[in-house]
């Protein structure tokens, strides 16, 4: 009887002690052309799912650097766009996969477009 109570003592112990949930952090980095970092980029994230809720955006460091958290294991569609001028903008293109208890990072390269209608989704 002994052994019962300390075994339903030890499992309601174990029960009551809670995991903290995994933290999901990504950083993204976008860079031109020459892999020089692009400052004021404006990123966009979401995942490849119609409808979703879920998006994330930001603009760059001086770093061209942007982070985010979220708490669930994704993949998501990452977009970069920068204006140059009137006409021309940068835009990159990329994908990121979180896994949990490390830092996701992706380097997404942004070229030249002429086009308006251009992007990632």
């Amino acid at each position: 009887m002994k052994k019962i109570f300390a075994l339903s003592v030890l499992l309601l112990l174990s029960a009551a002690c809670s995991v903290e949930d995994p933290v999901y952090n990504f950083r993204i980095r976008v860079v031109n052309e020459a892999r020089q970092p692009i400052d004021s980029a404006f990123v966009f994230v979401a995942p490849n799912v119609p409808n979703s809720i879920v998006q994330f955006s930001g603009y760059t460091n001086r770093a061209g650097e942007v982070t985010f958290t979220y708490d669930k294991e994704a993949i998501f569609i990452v977009e970069a766009k920068r204006g140059l001028d009137s006409i021309t903008m940068l835009l990159g293109c990329g994908y990121i996969k979180l896994s949990p208890l490390q830092e996701a990072f992706v380097q997404i390269v942004a070229t030249p477009t002429n086009d308006p209608d251009d992007g990632c989704f």
